[in-house]
This record gives C-alpha cells, sequence and structure tokens, in this order.
C-alpha cells in the first residue's frame, strides 16, 4: 500500500535521534568543558538551545503517520502503531487493538 504523504516516520525517528544525541553532548560539554561565565558557555548554551529546537523541528515535521497523517509527538520513538489509524508505521498493516 503506498503512502499518502511524502514524510518518512522511520527517516524522522532516526534523524531525531541523532539530533538529540549531538544536543546531549553539547549540553554536557557546555557544562563540564566551558569555564564558568565566559562568552564561550553562553555562545554554547545558544548552539544548544538551536539544536533542540531543531530536533522540535524533525520531530513535527517528520514524524507523522504516512498513512493518516496525524502527528505522532509524545512517544514518537517508542510508537510503533498510529494511534489514529491502527496501522503499523512499518508495514501499514491494520492491527487490532489488543496487539499493540
Amino acid at each position: 500500500m503506498k503512502a499518502k504523504f511524502d514524510s518518512n516516520f522511520s527517516y524522522g525517528i532516526k534523524l531525531a535521534k541523532y539530533v538529540l544525541a549531538a544536543a546531549i553532548i553539547s549540553a554536557l560539554s557546555t557544562a563540564f568543558l566551558t569555564p564558568p561565565g565566559s562568552v564561550i558557555q553562553l555562545i554554547m548554551v545558544a548552539l544548544t538551545t538551536v539544536i533542540i529546537i531543531s530536533n522540535f523541528y524533525i520531530i513535527y515535521k517528520y514524524c507523522r503517520c504516512p498513512f493518516c497523517g496525524k502527528h505522532i509527538m509524545m512517544g514518537a520513538f517508542r510508537v510503533k502503531v498510529c494511534p489514529a489509524c491502527n496501522r503499523n508505521l512499518q508495514t501499514g498493516k491494520k492491527t487490532k487493538k489488543y496487539e499493540r
């Protein structure tokens, strides 16, 4: 079955995981590797904020059901079945409610 929407859910999840890892690395390096109160620390905080905002954008753009188009924001990393249309996000097959 051909998906109705162009966005690819698995690509979005993979990209969001990479960006989340980059945000964690940036936050940890800001906290432990920069001197407190310096300009470098302020720049790193701004960079971490931009990375986190870009992660929200990636999740909003790509993490949607390819069949009904509903955005899956909360729990996007662990969901396997669309909560709106009850289709498996990888295969597209309909699932019963108790099989989730």
